[in-house]
This record gives C-alpha cells, structure tokens and sequence, in this order.
C-alpha cells in the first residue's frame, strides 16, 4: 500500500484481536428462543466470528487489516485443505499459540470444548466448503442501509485499484474512491493498487524520552543564552467620555 494511503494504525503485533479475558464471549449455549441449542458447527462460527476474525478475516482468508502489519501473517485457511493441516495440530496452535507468531493462546480464554468447535467450524467452513461464513455489514452489525456505499464497492474487493488516477475513473468511479477513502480505507485498508510504494521503515524509540525517571525528581528547566526579547510596549488611549 503506498504511504499516502496508508491509514495510520498503531498495531501490536502480539494483540491478535482477541477480546479482554474480562470481556464476555458470545453466547455457545442455547439461542434466543425455545432454548433450541445451537449445532457445534454454529456454536464454532459464534465463537470464530467473536475472537478470530480481526487476523483472519470473516471469510478465513486473512485478507484483513492485521495482516498487512503482522510478519509471518495470519493463516488463509481458505488455501487449505483438510488433509492438509491435522485436527489436533490446529487444536494445539489454538490452545498453546505458534511460537514467533502473533498467534497467542487461547487456553485461558476458551475451554478446551470451545477450541475443539472453532477449529471444526474453520476446517468445515474454510478449509472445505471454502464458504464465505457471515456477512459483517448487516443491520445486527449496525450497518443499516450499507448499500448506500455501493460506489465503493469496487475499490473494497478490489476491482479498482485505490492508485488509479481520476483521469482513468468515470465520475461514478471517482465519488466511490472519494467515498471509499472517507468511510472505509479504516478498515478495508489493503484495497489494491498498481503500486505499493515505499514501506515504512520500523525504528526503535526509547520512552519515556528526555531522561525521565518516576524515581527521581525532573531535572531542571535549562535556558539558552539567548537574551530574551524586549517585551512588546502596550499602549492604552484614555477614555473618552460623553457627555
């Protein structure tokens, strides 16, 4: 992605979009209703769409945010087959996370029951039907009327590239990049482009800067040599009174 369109994202790595511990997780339980229990493979999606999605996408194939910033990036689960990848490894990755990956474990956040049904949803959703699972932008979401961004579209799937010139776009095309880089470039940050352009360059930065210590008192204020600028004389006229 070229460095002007570059959404500024403080990312950390280790974060992978997991919720706080503190945070409750979907209900796995019954849904709302006649208590009619949820099948595994629902109860898998409900938890993979609360605690997966951010580095995996919601249709598993890590074309997201994270991954543009994470080194090695998240799993494509869609580039897989089944046989390909043994249950209980996916199992064990998810409950012990992946050694110099942002992928954490989630055995103190999920039981080992909730591990076993996210892992089926993905191999059966993902990895087999190649699906597209769960549509985000919906009303339950918050997102009433999403079609009124359909001139972005484009440049969401990528379709259009976000570099093209306006010379290139119709003026249909030009409002849905406009469009697209107001309301959706926060998210849908890894649109396409012709060129990507120069990569930030990670530097390391010590903080707190300027030598500050919480146990020691701060140092003092230090002043140049400079003198200081004559003060700017501030003239009144006397009042005029009216008789």
């Amino acid at each position: 992605m070229s460095g002007r369109l570059r959404t500024a994202v403080l990312l950390v790595a280790g974060w992978v979009g997991v919720a706080s511990a503190a945070e409750p997780a979907p209900p796995v339980g019954p849904v709302s209703g006649p208590g009619i229990p949820l099948s595994d493979h629902e109860r898998g999606r409900a938890l993979y769409n609360f605690r997966c999605y951010f580095c995996h996408g919601y249709s598993g194939d890590a074309r997201t945010l994270a991954a543009s910033y994470l080194h090695p990036k998240p799993r494509d689960f869609t580039a897989l087959a089944p046989e390909e990848r043994d249950e209980r490894e996916m199992i064990r990755s998810v409950s012990q996370g992946r050694e110099k990956t942002a992928m954490v474990g989630f055995s103190e956040l999920l039981s080992a029951e909730e591990i076993r049904l996210v892992v089926g949803f993905v191999r059966e959703e993902f990895m087999r039907r190649k699906a597209k699972n769960t549509r985000y932008h919906t009303p339950a979401n918050g997102w009433e009327n999403h079609e009124r961004y359909a001139a972005a579209y484009p440049f969401a799937t990528g379709a259009l590239p976000l570099d093209a010139p306006d010379a290139r776009l119709t003026p249909e095309q030009q409002r849905g990049k406009a469009l697209y880089m107001e309301s959706c470039v926060t998210c849908h940050d890894r649109g396409r482009v012709e060129e990507e352009g120069p990569v930030w360059e990670p530097r390391p930065v010590s903080f707190p800067r300027g030598a500050y210590s919480h146990q020691q008192p701060p140092p003092p204020l230090r002043w140049t040599d400079a003198p200081a600028p004559p003060p700017t004389p501030v003239t009144t006229s006397p009042p005029r009174w009216r008789g």
